[in-house]
C-alpha cells in the first residue's frame, strides 16, 4: 500500500499528568496492572479520541501497515519546596523515566484485540493503530521544569510517515 493513496492525519492532544507505565503487580502467582496505570491510560486515550471526535467526527485508525510517528512532550514542575535562590528552571532529570511515559502512551494507544473461541480477531477497544509495530518513530523529550507551570504531557500522532 502506497503513502499517497492512505490520507495523511495529525492529531495533537495534551493529558494533565506526567506519569511513566508502571511495572506490572503479582500477587499470589498472577500479574496485574496498578489501578493508576490503568487510570492513566484510559483519561490518554480519552483525549485523544475526543480529538479526533473534534478533527475528523470519529475516532481514526491508522490502517494496517501504515507507519505511524508519535511525539511526546512532557512538563513537569519545580516543587515549591525548591529555594528561589536555586533559579525558576531545572532539567528535569527526575522520575518517571521517559521511557516509562513513552510506554504508557504506546500502550493507551493501542489497538485492544482479543481471539474469541472461533478463532477470530475481535477489536475490543478502538486504537490509533492496529498493531505496536506500526509505530516507527517515537520522539520523547522531558521539558525543563518551571516555577508555576502545570505539569502536562502533550502527544502528537501522525501518519503516514515518511522516513
Amino acid at each position: 500500500m502506497s503513502t499517497q493513496e492512505i490520507e495523511s492525519l495529525r492529531v495533537e492532544f495534551s493529558v494533565p499528568f506526567v506519569r511513566g507505565k508502571e511495572r506490572p503487580r503479582v500477587v499470589k502467582g498472577h500479574a496485574y496492572t496498578p489501578e493508576g496505570t490503568i487510570a492513566s491510560e484510559r483519561l490518554a486515550w480519552t483525549a485523544f479520541a475526543d480529538e479526533c471526535r473534534r478533527l475528523y467526527g470519529r475516532i481514526v485508525t491508522a490502517p494496517e501497515g501504515v507507519p505511524v510517528r508519535l511525539h511526546i512532550a512532557a512538563y513537569g514542575t519545580m516543587p515549591a519546596s525548591r529555594p528561589k535562590k536555586d533559579g525558576n528552571s531545572e532539567p528535569f532529570t527526575f522520575k518517571p523515566d521517559a521511557d516509562n511515559i513513552a510506554k504508557l502512551i504506546l500502550d493507551a494507544l493501542s489497538c485492544k484485540t482479543r481471539i474469541d473461541s472461533g478463532g477470530m480477531l475481535r477489536v475490543l477497544q478502538q486504537g490509533a493503530w492496529m498493531d505496536d509495530r506500526q509505530v516507527v518513530s517515537v520522539d520523547i523529550c522531558k521539558v525543563a521544569r518551571y516555577r508555576g507551570v502545570r505539569p502536562h504531557t502533550d502527544v502528537i500522532v501522525t501518519w503516514p510517515y515518511d522516513y
